[in-house]
């Protein structure tokens, strides 16, 4: 039977991402969006382990902490991860039975693994010593071998240059992702940390919206380092998609050719 975990965060792409990871590795996960609505889960469900936010509306984290204070062994043997970009908030919960604390921006790697360590799946004298958020994996790091690939977003693509651009001269060298789904492209890239997202629109497309709604969640999510985003348009369209984008987040093509041989060379700088 799989454990069960609640995830409490008032900000909905962190729930998503959290949930999402979990999921895939096989826990019964529960979400709320602030205090009220995790204190009453907590006491309903009796779940396994709590993953929770600090400052959210309703009631925070440490008022639900002190409010579980009155429960039963039940409930007071429930382990608890703190999530904050506020170091000092860890001092509020030193007195709970079980308790970690994962500063913000954090990783999805940490948080598995003192969600494994807690709920008794590995043994804590084994886990390997986490460097920090700080030490995010960056794409060269990640390829430090020349069997490994690094992965690439591409969002906005269609199935046409999707396929040329698997036959292209450096297809082998990274593992793509290709999506026209906003919300499919943001989960892709926070559960693979990519070399970068690479979109292709045009300003005057239905897509540019999407595209610069990815970039927003992207750049405003707190886990590890953001990661790079970059879009593909018209040369013709350069001076509008500057209005939206820094122009070093742009790179401009003429032709369908241009666009191909502009990837290429511009990938080539992970390797």
């Amino acid at each position: 039977m799989s454990k069960k975990i609640l995830i409490v965060d008032d900000e909905q792409d962190i729930k998503t991402v959290l949930e999402d990871w979990l999921t895939q590795n096989q826990y019964e996960v529960f979400t709320a969006s602030n205090g009220a609505e995790a204190y009453e889960t907590i006491i309903r469900e009796i779940p396994d382990l709590v993953i929770m936010d600090v400052l959210m509306p309703e009631m925070t984290g440490y008022q639900v902490f002190e409010k579980l204070k009155g429960q039963g062994d039940h409930v007071l043997n429930i382990p608890i991860i703190i999530m904050s970009g506020r170091p000092k908030m860890k001092d509020f919960f030193t007195d709970w039975k079980k308790y970690a604390f994962i500063p913000k921006p954090f990783s999805l790697d940490d948080i598995l693994l003192k969600v494994r360590e807690f709920l008794g799946e590995i043994d804590a004298e084994k886990l390997p010593v986490s460097a920090g958020p700080e030490a995010a994996t960056k794409p060269a790091e990640a390829c430090s071998s020349e069997n490994q690939r690094y992965h690439v977003v591409f969002f906005g693509w269609s199935d046409d240059h999707r396929d040329k651009m698997k036959s292209s001269r450096i297809a082998h060298q990274f593992i793509p992702l290709f999506t026209l789904d906003e919300k499919e492209a943001f989960g892709q890239a926070i559960r693979t940390h990519p070399a970068c997202v690479l979109a292709q629109c045009d300003p005057a497309s239905e897509g540019w919206a999407a595209a610069l709604n990815l970039r927003n969640r992207l750049m405003g999510m707190p886990t590890v380092q953001p990661i790079p985003f970059y879009v593909l348009c018209e040369e013709k369209n350069l001076e509008r998609a500057a209005q939206d984008l820094a122009l070093s987040q742009i790179l401009s093509y003429k032709n369908e050719e241009e666009l191909f041989e502009k990837s290429a060379v511009f990938l080539e700088r992970f390797l």
